[in-house]
């Protein structure tokens, strides 16, 4: 039973601790600090600083590997084959990376219009 008569008072305490904050102190502050204050600017702004990056570079060494598969097929028919379909996925997901970006850029410019549009 003590421990649910502290736990009662800790609970009182916090929440008239809560009450007492003015509504200057409630303000949420903005972690990233680089103007994203809209959900489509955070889209944009993870798909070119996390994405766009990771999924270039995951590319790239997808462009050497594919390079790699090609020499070391010496002429081998399902190696060729195995190498070309690499290739080709390689650059399905090149597109869907430069896709991503393209989109979020779109979006984000035309949302940024509508809402220049809406009189205030």
């Amino acid at each position: 039973m003590n421990k649910i008569n502290t736990l009662k008072y800790a609970a009182l305490v916090f929440f008239l601790q809560v009450g007492q904050l003015s509504a200057a102190e409630k303000v949420i502050s903005n972690p990233l600090k680089s103007g994203t204050d809209t959900v489509p600017k955070l889209l944009e702004l993870i798909i070119k600083s996390f994405i766009v990056p990771i999924g270039g570079v995951i590319v790239t060494f997808m462009f050497i590997y594919t390079g790699f598969l090609f020499v070391m097929a010496q002429g081998n028919e399902q190696k060729i084959t195995t190498a070309k379909e690499t290739l080709k996925n390689t650059i399905i997901g090149a597109a869907i990376v430069l896709g991503a970006f393209a989109i979020s850029v779109i979006i984000s410019t035309t949302l940024g219009q509508i809402s220049d549009a809406i009189p205030k």
